[in-house]
């Protein structure tokens, strides 16, 4: 009888730490893939948030050092901003993470995630998406791409639009994920929307693009400037599915 009570209280007791624990959920990332073309030892700012039921256990006073998860260190966040805002839409806080980053080496990489170390807290680290890097050399500054958008409530569709510094510029090729481009060695229009369905699943998807082209018979590289598109659905709907991905239990 003794060892039969023993273990209805030992049940009552992981039962109600079970309760406890699922009504105190981890923070997370609003969930985006990314595809980002930079050039080597040039700073780039990406944008990124982060939720919570609850006000966070620190401020941001209290942050140290936020690094990505992999990348063989080869993509160095140089500055880092955070934001508090309460989203009323959605019934989170929302911090809002701006990452001014630095690629040191050439080469391709690969980061799912962010590190944050404050001084108080054991280091956390944080599912983002996969953000594949792709690091070449110094842009050619041969197409310009300030006339593209962006962001756009779209995350199928990637839509640019490139302008040539002169017209024996031929634009080749556009690459917009890890393994994905479009070529036409008689060259790609200027301004054209390009088909990312069977690339992404996020419901955001960050890309920069990169850019090679043909000028005075040399092939040569520049870079989008980057953009966000994100799906029709309703931010409440963005952070779930995100809530969903991403959370660590």
């Amino acid at each position: 009888m003794k060892r039969i009570l023993t273990v209805l209280m030992l049940m009552v007791t992981l039962l109600v730490a079970a309760s406890c624990s699922s009504t105190t959920e981890r923070p997370f990332m609003i969930w985006m893939d990314s595809y980002i073309a930079v050039d080597v030892n040039t700073q780039q700012i990406i944008s990124t948030s982060l939720y919570s039921k609850q006000k966070l256990s620190f401020t941001p006073e209290d942050i140290i050092n936020v690094q990505f998860i992999g990348g063989n260190n080869k993509i160095v966040i140089d500055q880092y901003e955070i934001t508090e805002n309460k989203d009323k839409s959605t019934s989170y806080y929302r911090y809002d993470l701006l990452l001014t980053y630095k690629a040191i080496e050439i080469g391709k990489f690969e980061t799912i995630g962010i590190k944050i170390t404050t001084t108080t807290l054991p280091i956390m680290s944080f599912p983002i998406g996969t953000w594949h890097f792709d690091v070449n050399e110094t842009a050619a500054n041969v197409i310009e791409s300030w006339t593209s958008v962006a962001a756009t409530s779209n995350n199928v569709m990637l839509p640019y639009n490139y302008t040539l510094v002169n017209e024996a510029i031929l634009l080749t090729t556009i690459q917009y994920s890890k393994h994905d481009s479009i070529h036409d060695a008689n060259g790609l229009p200027l301004e054209d929307k390009i088909d990312i369905s069977k690339q992404y699943e996020s419901p955001i998807v960050y890309v920069r693009t990169k850019i090679n082209s043909v000028v005075d018979e040399r092939n040569v590289i520049d870079y989008g400037n980057g953009i966000y598109l994100q799906s029709p659905l309703s931010l409440k709907e963005i952070v779930e599915i995100s809530r969903t991905h991403n959370q660590v239990e």
